[in-house]
């Protein structure tokens, strides 16, 4: 299964007009990478190449940040989270393997939330990882969560969220589509 988050930052802000994104090329996520205008963050017509992974990564830690910034004003307490600087959410230790949480709250109740970002992911990967939060939750009375792009491959994230995880037999309490 191949997400990707189809927009350029342009677009997002309303700064770019309608149109194909400059400087953006789409490809297979992990083959080839894709040409960012350097703009901003360096010198004007210069180019750098960013892989699809390092994207996918900085985009699955804005969503944690976003999420762990959020999660206090909606009523969570005890927040952690996979970031430098924050108290790091605890492995969980499954049968088969061990994974740690993307984030976790303490209250209301045990939550237990898992980040799907853009790109390229395996059925296997994510159920190993839902199934094994889903347990949690269950053994500690909590909830489990996840938090999912608005769109994915041009679909309702929520909706390709409840598909996984009838796929892979789980429940999830909330689906955040950010």
């Amino acid at each position: 299964m191949s997400w990707s988050a189809g927009t350029c930052d342009g677009h997002r802000r309303g700064r770019q007009p309608g149109g194909g994104c400059r400087g953006v090329v789409e490809g297979p996520p992990f083959s080839e990478g894709m040409i960012e205008p350097r703009g901003r963050r360096g010198l004007a017509g210069d180019a750098m190449v960013v892989t699809a992974e390092e994207g996918r990564d900085v985009q699955r830690l804005s969503f944690i940040r976003l999420m762990a910034e959020t999660l206090p004003l909606a009523g969570y307490r005890g927040v952690r989270a996979d970031l430098p600087g924050w108290d790091l959410p605890e492995v969980i230790h499954g049968a088969m393997r061990d994974h740690r949480p993307s984030l976790f709250c303490d209250a209301p109740k045990p939550t237990f939330m898992d980040v799907l970002s853009p790109g390229p992911v395996t059925l296997e990967e994510v159920a190993s990882r839902w199934q094994l939060f889903a347990s949690a939750a269950e053994l500690t009375g909590g909830e489990f969560h996840v938090v999912i792009p608005r769109w994915v491959a041009g679909r309702d994230g929520r909706h390709v969220a409840k598909q996984i995880a009838e796929l892979v037999g789980v429940r999830i309490g909330y689906i955040w589509a950010v």
